[in-house]
Formats: C-alpha cells, structure tokens, sequence
C-alpha cells in the first residue's frame, strides 16, 4: 500500500480524502497546507506520493507568478532529495497544454497532472492513476504540445533595412576665412532647401573699424557670459537648497513609515510560536490553528499543556483545537461525541498524541475494548498499563456497589466496603 502525503488546504484535504483513500493508497493524516512547510514534512512523513492542489495551497504572497516559481524550486528540491517520491499535481488552467509551469514540473519528472477542465476533476481516475506505477505516457501528449507552442513563438522576425541617407553636418568656421565661410553657407542653405547665391553683406567701414567692431563683440560676449555664470550660479544655488530640501522631506517620510510598519506589520507564524503567544497566532493565522495545537503537544510541557490549550481555544473554532480542550477539561465523554460524529472525516487520521488521548478517553468512560484498541494503535504500552489497573479498580467497585445495593453485606462490611469503593475510586483518578 502507497502512502500519500496531501498538501492543500485542510477543508480540501478533508473533502478528497474519503474518494481518494483506497485499497492501494492510503492518507497521511498529517496534511500540510503551506507551501513552505511542504519539504518539512515530506521529511517527516516520508511517503510514496505527494499530491499538492496548487491552487488550493497557502503561499507566502499574493503573486501568482511569484508562487508558481517557488513551488517549482520545492518540486527542484524533493527530486534531489528522493528519487522515490512521487510528486502528483492537481491544478487550474485554463489551457494546460500552454502552461510553462507544467512545461517545467514535468521536465523534473512530475508525471501525473490533473488539471480541473470546468466540470472537475475526475477522483475516481486520479486515484486509479497513483495505484498504477508512474508513466510518462500521462504527459506525453502535454508536453508536445507545448514544445509546438514555443517553437511557433521562437521564430525570428524580419529586421527592417535601416535608412542609408545621412544628413549634412554644419560646421562653423572663422569669420576671416571667406571662401571656406561661403561653402559653409551653401552646404545649410542646401540641407534647408533654400536657394543659393545668397546677396553678399555690405562693408560700412574700413578693415579698422572692422576690427574694433569684433573687439567690441567679444567684450560684450565676455560680459553675457560672467551674467549668465552669476545666474545660473544662483539658479543652482537655489536648486540645491531645494533639492536638500525634497530629499530631507523624503527621508522623514520613510523613515516614519518603516517606524509605522514596524508597529503594525503582522508578525511571521514561527517568531510568534518560538515566544510561546499561541494565541496571537492563531488571530493572526486562523487557518493554522491545527499547527498551533500539534506544536503545543508536541513542544510544551505537560504541566503548561492545558493553559496553551486553553488560550488558543478562546480564539477558535477549529475541530482539532476542541478535541485537545475537551481532553485537557476532563470532558471525555464530549470528546468521545465529537470524534464518532466526526471520525469518517476530520478525524479518520489521528496524530499518535491524539490516538492516546482518545484512548485514555475510552479508559475513562469504561468502554476498556476501544481503550485498549486505540493504545495498541498508537503503541503506547504505558496507556495500556493504564487501562490494565483502571479496569482491576473499576471491576472491583462494581462488584462492591452491587453487593451494597443487593444488601448482601452486614454493617462492618458495609463500612469496609464504601471506604475500598472510595480508595479505588481515588486510585483511577490519579491514572
């Protein structure tokens, strides 16, 4: 019989369990829901499959993208760890056979996809799958299409032909060197369209004047340009200043929201189980409720075990944190009620810790054949030493009460007789 691990969200979980269990499968009881617990528990539980809901698993964001490439590097990860892990998917997609992301698991050797096609998917053939051996045959015909799909995208356009014209580049040259002055001219008055032979510029003056002229020029050159060095000077002045300014404002502005962030940001699930607040993870994170509960018993002592218990119970509805409370208050009675109402479902696997807690339930109500069923189940030689004496004790006053009731006793023995029911009854409350 193959074991498979599930790893989707426990109302999924518990909803595929009962059409996927059969006589060739068989459940994990331990279902792991967050993407980032899966490796964890794979090595744990060590089972034959592992069958993730992609789409009905908690990731860390809200990006789908994101998602899909870290549970490819999870799916990369296990084949490295164990060739002898099956790795199932159920997943989604509107058009599987041009998904990447099962182009990719499949290239690491997951074989077996069941894709939801609108009307559902098929349990009773994905169960008859998994009890077969792994086939590459159930992708095949997925993955060639894919390959199709790549190649039509992959083929190479048709560059358009660049431009061979090149326009004209216009370079100034001195005023004194008239012949190459006019080919200047020419060349712009060619690249504007204009018409050439342009009328000549009239001389006013002698070749002094027109010296002092161009002294004259450059002076006020010199001077427009110390007014435009002083302006822009004061224009970058003033832009510093206001960038100083703009960056100050903006620095204030993230440092208060890192400061906000750090007070209202929503503290990680482990920090908050490490500083033992079992209740503010479970306000935090409903969902893992459950993950809280098996931490507290497998993690904390025995004497802090019912005030954890106790705490996580206030803020929950969640039918594993119940079943602890309801042990951990003596009311085994309500345990016994929710687990047979329940143990085709939420409860068809138990954990071993609740295995023997449901025993020593059935020790405490006198039904010793499902006490003693459960503490061979959960190997637990210690409740069946348990049950051995609480039954000794238990047989003993049924006995006595009767003879009491029936007035078989005289009176010193009917004394004698309440004071060992009394001592026995003390006896099987401290087991």
């Amino acid at each position: 019989m193959k074991t498979v691990l599930l790893a989707m969200q426990e109302k999924t979980a518990d909803a595929v369990t009962p059409f996927i269990e059969s006589e060739d499968l068989r459940i994990l009881g331990e279902n792991v829901d967050y993407l980032r617990h899966i490796e964890e528990m794979v090595g744990k539980t060590s089972p034959d499959i592992l069958l993730i809901n992609v789409s009905h698993l908690f990731y860390d964001t809200d990006n789908v993208a994101v998602n899909n490439s870290s549970l490819l590097e999870v799916i990369k990860n296990l084949t490295k760890k164990g060739a002898q892990l099956r790795i199932a998917l159920m997943t989604n997609f509107d058009d599987p056979k041009k998904s990447s992301f099962l182009a990719k698991a499949v290239s690491m050797g997951v074989w077996d996809v069941f894709n939801n096609s609108g009307s559902g998917i098929k349990l009773e053939a994905l169960t008859k799958q998994l009890s077969a051996e792994s086939n590459y045959d159930n992708v095949s015909n997925l993955v060639s299409e894919i390959n199709q799909v790549e190649t039509a995208r992959s083929e190479p356009s048709v560059k358009r032909k660049k431009s061979e014209s090149k326009r004209s580049v216009l370079v100034s040259l001195p005023n004194e060197d008239k012949n190459h002055q006019q080919d200047a001219l020419t060349t712009d008055h060619v690249d504007r369209g204009e018409p050439l032979n342009p009328e000549p510029a009239k001389h006013t003056g002698g070749v002094q004047q027109s010296r002092k002229k161009q002294k004259k020029n450059r002076l006020n050159e010199q001077k427009n340009i110390f007014s435009r060095f002083k302006l822009n000077k004061l224009v970058l002045k003033r832009t510093l200043v206001s960038l100083g300014a703009l960056i100050l404002i903006a620095t204030l502005f993230f440092v208060g929201k890192s400061v906000i962030n750090s007070w209202t940001a929503k503290p990680s699930f482990d920090t908050l189980l490490q500083k033992q607040e079992y209740q503010t993870a479970v306000k935090y994170y409903p969902e893992k409720a459950k993950t809280v509960e098996d931490f507290i018993l497998n993690n904390v002592s025995p004497a802090d075990e019912k005030s954890a218990i106790n705490s996580v119970y206030k803020v929950s509805n969640n039918k594993f944190v119940k079943f602890d409370y309801y042990f951990f208050d003596k009311r085994y009675g309500k345990l016994i009620f929710l687990y047979e109402s329940q143990s085709n479902s939420t409860y068809k696997h138990l954990s071993n810790n609740r295995q023997i807690m449901l025993g020593y339930s059935y020790m405490k109500t006198a039904d010793f054949t499902k006490a003693m069923y459960f503490a061979n189940l959960s190997h637990s030689s210690d409740l069946k030493d348990r049950i051995k004496k609480f039954k000794v004790f238990y047989n003993a006053n049924e006995i006595l009460e009767k003879n009491l009731e029936n007035k078989k006793l005289n009176t010193k023995d009917q004394i004698a007789a309440k004071k060992i029911i009394s001592q026995n009854k003390l006896a099987m409350d401290s087991l």
